[in-house]
């Protein structure tokens, strides 16, 4: 997304009748790989399943970057400060302005047809877009279950940008301090930052790999490789003849990644090696003869690749619900015909006016003036967004979608569980203080929803409730098909450790409850996954069992088939629109089939599908609440509705351990 240059631009010839030759002309190579970075990102979010791995598009797009700009640095090295405001300036030109207007677009967009439930994550999102820290805002929500099942905003994209930002702020200080202590050192520097950055890469993607997609420190790397690759040009490397066989191998690396790779590939890491290994020997090949990639319309989506990608995800976003239609090819028809048409007038009446208005080249001040009231411009967009009204605030219900989506359980804000790699083991404690009849709560998220609900029987009762949580780790002793093996290790050894704690600390009653459907078992056939589930967690109840340790097993309440407060702003006037017949909405649950197949007389199964399912509809507001803070995880206020049958629930499961008529 950077600016073309040639590497070597030929002399020029002399200038018939007088008239001033003209500058260097684009590569077309370069315009080709841009053309295919931005149409297989494109083609990704259109149609994932068709291009599995299209996303490596925004992986080539930082070679291309790192290659541009460093050869322009090491053509001219910014040696003073002038030097660097003047760099600076060019690139201001160059991004911010549309940059901008597509921010403000997308917000106003987002105000006209998107629930208010996601203006607090969009106006969020947009402020660090605008100032480029978007990826680190990212890495955050990735780092956290609940936020990373939330709807993706319409400028999620701009995280790519954010790391391009971030790196030209970087890296020409970088070349100004080695230029000017001794020039010769650049390559070596240039070399051991890329190492540590790949390093940091492969092992971040492999302890977290939700970070890793977005930090900087794990993405610099590939705009290092396009740098290399442009040190290696301006020293005169050149491929000659090999010129051809290297572009079309780069090629096949590409395109091996665009359709081999998926969402479950380990990524960055060092499957990232594969699309950027491939721009870069394309880059180095430096191949411009005739062909596919020097084809009018190819060079024209080269040149417009910037805008098109600043475009098309807030369209593929906000389209469908702007149509009033579901994705098909209709709507993606109109996603790609308004992407190219906003680009188009982007660049005519954007970019170019900006970039090269001469009043504006001449003074780095008024470039730098232009930025500020951009940023302003996109921030103050992001402050009217949250200032906007809650939709359905006047319908009669109990809270409005806004509030509901924010009525999380107090094991959220306490920070009570353990995440992916399941390394640490946080318990915590509500209801009463240190008393002889303890309960715990073992399970995944669907156990943490009924916090709420035990811990007001725990305060009426005297009780203390000690909680045991983890996300998507479900309480059994057999391997989950976490993407990373990490984790798969690291659930099953949380289970096992936080059992036996549970086993010597003897609590009065253990709760247990878990969605299952969504994680499958590692190494086991789907059609036999229901079974081997089902012993697992029969396993799971007879180690507490057998040590006459009564259960309560809480079958898993309906799933909704989106983001519920999401969907209740959205038809406010018609809320049966968001409910869900009851067979897709009820998923299997192997813990409910072990524990009603128990023998031992210690567990009992409470089932509350009836509060929300008639024999044919599960509803997701139930009288006048809403039942959901997401797709499926209840609120803090309709679970506590839900105490008067936990506690019912609770004392017969207490009273079969001593034998008491259930």
């Amino acid at each position: 997304m950077s600016e073309n240059l040639r590497t070597a631009p030929p002399a020029a010839a002399p200038s018939p009748r007088g008239r001033k030759p003209k500058g260097p002309s684009v590569r077309t190579d370069i315009q080709a790989l841009r053309a295919l970075a931005v149409s297989v990102v494109v083609a990704f979010h259109l149609w994932p399943e068709r291009v599995p791995g299209g996303y490596v598009g925004v992986d080539v797009f930082f070679v291309i970057s790192g290659f541009l700009i460093t050869l322009h640095l090491v053509q001219k090295p910014p040696t003073s400060l002038a030097g660097l405001g003047s760099f600076w300036a060019r690139r201001v030109r160059r991004l911010i302005p549309a940059a901008a207007i597509v921010l403000v677009a997308t917000t106003a967009a987002s105000w006209l047809w998107l629930p208010s439930t996601q203006f607090a994550d969009i106006a969020r999102q947009v402020t660090g877009s605008a100032l480029y820290v978007q990826n680190w805002v990212l890495a955050d929500s990735a780092t956290d279950y609940l936020a990373a099942e939330n709807a993706p905003t319409p400028v999620q994209h701009y995280w790519s940008l954010s790391i391009e930002e971030q790196f030209y702020l970087f890296w020409p200080l970088v070349i100004a301090a080695v230029v000017a202590l001794r020039r010769a050192w650049l390559p070596v520097v240039t070399a051991l930052i890329f190492a540590a950055s790949l390093a940091w890469s492969i092992h971040l993607t492999d302890v977290d790999p939700g970070a890793a997609y977005f930090v900087t420190p794990a993405r610099i790397w590939e705009l290092l490789l396009g740098a290399l690759v442009a040190l290696a040009v301006h020293r005169g490397l050149g491929l000659g003849r090999a010129g051809g066989p290297v572009a079309l191998l780069g090629l096949a690396l590409m395109v091996v990644a665009v359709f081999g790779f998926d969402r479950d590939t380990a990524f960055p890491g060092s499957a990232a090696l594969v699309p950027t290994l491939g721009a870069a020997l394309v880059l180095l090949a430096a191949v411009e003869r005739g062909g596919p990639w020097g084809w009018r319309p190819v060079q024209v989506v080269g040149d417009w690749s910037y805008p098109i990608y600043l475009w098309h995800w807030p369209l593929v976003v906000i389209a469908p619900l702007a149509l009033g239609a579901d994705q098909s090819w209709a709507t993606d028809a109109f996603v790609l015909v308004a992407t190219v048409a906003l680009a188009g007038l982007t660049v005519r009446f954007v970019e170019k006016p900006l970039r090269f208005h001469p009043r504006v080249v001449a003074r780095k001040r008024a470039t730098f003036a232009m930025l500020a009231v951009a940023t302003v411009l996109s921030c103050g967009s992001a402050w009217a967004l949250t200032a906007a009204p809650d939709d359905a605030s006047s319908s009669g219900l109990a809270m409005t979608p806004v509030e509901a989506r924010d009525d999380k359980p107090a094991v959220y804000p306490d920070d009570c569980w353990a995440s992916a790699p399941f390394t640490t083991h946080p318990v915590c404690h509500y209801g009463a203080e240190d008393s002889d009849r303890r309960v715990a709560l073992i399970g995944n998220s669907h156990a943490g929803h009924w916090q709420p609900a035990l811990a007001t029987v725990a305060e009426d009762r005297g009780w203390t409730l000690d909680t045991y949580l983890a996300s998507q780790c479900y309480t059994v002793d057999v391997d989950i098909a976490f993407p990373d093996p990490a984790a798969t290790r690291g659930c099953r050894d949380w289970n096992a450790e936080n059992l036996r704690r549970i086993v010597a600390s003897r609590p009065s009653l253990v709760v247990i409850s878990n969605r299952t459907v969504t994680m499958p078992l590692a190494d086991v056939d789907p059609e036999d996954a229901q079974d081997v589930a089902q012993r697992a967690y029969a396993d799971t109840l007879d180690r507490l069992t057998s040590r006459g340790i009564p259960v309560l097993v809480i079958r898993d309440t309906p799933a909704a088939a989106g983001n519920v407060p999401d969907c209740v702003a959205l038809n406010a006037d018609d809320l049966t629109a968001c409910d869900r017949p009851r067979s897709a909405a009820l998923e299997s649950d192997p813990l409910a089939a072990a524990g009603r197949a128990d023998d031992s007389g210690l567990v009992t199964v409470l089932d509350v599908s009836d509060r929300f399912c008639d024999d044919e509809t599960c509803r997701v507001v139930v009288d006048d609440q809403i039942a959901y803070f997401d797709h499926g995880h209840l609120t803090a206020t309709f679970s506590r509705s839900l105490a008067p049958e936990v506690a019912r629930a609770a004392a017969r499961a207490v009273r079969s351990a001593s034998g008491a008529p259930r």
